[in-house]
């Protein structure tokens, strides 16, 4: 990792974004693939999750690697709480580009003191280095896709249960058992959508910590 990427805080040293980026292109990055898998509303706790794919090399040698990134108004500075769909793409996408070339160093884009500044496009916030091929593979979420189901209740979300299973399988959990067990129903559907924001959040971070290397 070149040293103009790397920075220092409170005695810990952070990447940035673009350095893991300028790295991965150097290491044969072919693609980056995001989806947004929940936007945020009053519903969720304004919270959003994007997941980002990354590939690296072609054919036969090509090797896929994946990371969860999310951004609520908790984790985000004031200045970037009406940009929380755009921080949750630019962590999700460290994610994956950390586990891709190897840097387990946090992106400074990953705290939640992060303010990006001048030099933003510079550091990753809305940079597109030439040819690199990203695709933007967006979920719709539409607020159609809400049914009410009674006064002050408002049932999961088709996107929210494609989350939820996409989840658990990236975290070998068994999702009928989790609801089983904490909300004592069989079928997914039967959740309204904020405990389903309650569970893509939880599943998220642990598929975070366990950061896993590869995914094909």
């Amino acid at each position: 990792m070149k040293k103009e990427f790397l920075v220092e805080r409170q005695g810990k040293t952070f990447v940035l974004y673009a350095g893991l980026l300028d790295l991965a292109h150097s290491q044969g990055l072919t693609s980056v693939q995001t989806s947004l898998l929940q936007i945020p509303s009053k519903d969720n706790n304004q919270v959003a999750i994007v997941q980002t794919t990354v590939t690296m090399g072609y054919g036969e040698a090509a090797r896929s690697f994946s990371g969860i990134g999310d951004a609520a108004p908790d984790n985000v500075t004031p200045a970037m709480r009406n940009c929380l769909i755009r921080m949750a793409e630019t962590r999700s996408k460290a994610r994956a580009l950390r586990d891709a070339v190897n840097v387990g160093v946090t992106a400074v884009e990953e705290l939640a003191d992060e303010t990006p500044g001048e030099n933003s496009s510079e550091r990753g916030y809305s940079s597109r280095t030439a040819g690199q091929k990203q695709q933007r593979q967006v979920t719709r979420n539409d607020r159609s896709e809400v049914k009410e189901s009674g006064e002050g209740y408002k049932s999961i979300t088709d996107t929210q249960v494609k989350a939820l299973e996409k989840l658990c399988n990236m975290i070998n959990h068994d999702l009928t058992e989790e609801i089983r067990t904490r909300f004592s129903v069989d079928d997914v559907k039967k959740l309204d959508t904020s405990q389903a924001a309650a569970l893509i959040r939880e599943f998220s971070s642990m598929q975070h910590r366990r950061q896993p290397r590869s995914e094909n």
